[in-house]
């Protein structure tokens, strides 16, 4: 057995969404439940790596993590979203590539460019299924990104620092101007939802670049390379599977595998299961893109006692 740690980034995994109830057998010998609301997965590991919180300026190093060239302006992220509506309100709802192509993106931010550049030195970027609003006047956003807010009702108070009004006020034109657009009457007349909303979040400046001895990463997930470069840590790319990440180097290291077709995690913890039982693993932790976390020790996979945590079964709290 090694002493190597690891944590691994999985889609997420409550309300039943593993499916194998020998996979949920297995993570319940560990810790598993629910962490805080409305932490992004990123958040989550650096709590548990003890280090420095990104105060606020998520969409700048998410940036920096896509361009690998740190930026010098405030930006804040502009992702395309639906707001659902449904009987009482509205959700958000991210969708899937295939749903998103990069030709409608493309047309929709040219079109918010012409029309609004002149409100407040605004300039849109779009790089495949995020977006990017420059401004010369910072305002206020939303804290989270639209990923973190999936399936839940837009909040608006739950802002960095910074004007809502001014929020408020950019947020609207741009819905004005998606609600009649060509690509949202083309996509409606295909059968796709609309795309009738930019979801504005981590407004801020990118941090100065400051060392801090973080593990290794292997992820192609933007946010978290750009953490890992704006502490002085170059990032790996995704080698394909996890056995490999064990396989480059000793030692601890955090893994950030890409979201698969049907989003389930069971092939991802399947393969974690096998690594921890062949002793790659002195201990695992796992944070799911919802709330479930869950932690084993290297001892735990032979509790063979514990039955399956209530958090893991289908009708789990938190969805």
């Amino acid at each position: 057995m090694t002493n190597a740690e690891a944590i691994i980034v999985l889609p997420p995994g409550a309300g039943g969404r593993i499916k194998s109830e020998r996979l949920r057998a297995w993570l319940s010998r560990g810790q598993v439940g629910f962490g805080v609301p409305l932490q992004s997965p990123l958040e989550k590991t650096l709590v548990d790596l003890d280090a420095p919180l990104t105060d606020d300026s998520g969409a700048a190093l998410r940036y920096w993590g896509e361009k690998d060239e740190r930026p010098v302006e405030w930006l804040a992220g502009a992702d395309p979203v639906w707001l659902r509506p449904r009987m009482r309100d509205v959700v958000v709802e991210v969708l899937p590539p295939d749903l998103l192509p990069e030709t409608d993106i493309r047309e929709l931010f040219t079109s918010l460019q012409s029309e609004l550049e002149g409100t407040d030195d605004l300039r849109f970027e779009s790089d495949g299924r995020f977006g990017y609003l420059f401004s010369d006047m910072p305002f206020g956003t939303a804290s989270v990104s639209g990923d973190v807010m999936q399936g839940r009702v837009p909040d608006y108070l739950n802002a960095n620092r910074g004007s809502l009004e001014q929020y408020h006020r950019i947020n609207t034109e741009i819905q004005m101007l998606l609600h009649e657009h060509p690509v949202n009457q083309r996509r409606q007349g295909d059968g796709l939802p609309p795309i009738n909303s930019l979801w504005l979040w981590g407004g801020g400046v990118a941090p100065q670049p400051e060392l801090f001895p973080l593990p290794k990463l292997y992820a192609d997930d933007p946010l978290f390379r750009g953490y890992w470069l704006a502490h002085g840590v170059k990032p790996n790319s995704w080698p394909g599977d996890l056995e490999t990440c064990c396989d480059f180097g000793s030692g601890s290291f955090v893994a950030v595998p890409p979201a698969t077709e049907d989003s389930s995690p069971d092939p991802w913890l399947s393969e974690l299961k096998q690594l921890m039982v062949r002793g790659r693993f002195s201990r695992l932790t796992v944070n799911f893109r919802d709330e479930l976390c869950a932690e084993l020790k290297y001892q735990d996979q032979f509790r063979f006692w514990k039955p399956v945590a209530n958090v893991l079964q289908e009708n789990s709290p938190g969805e």
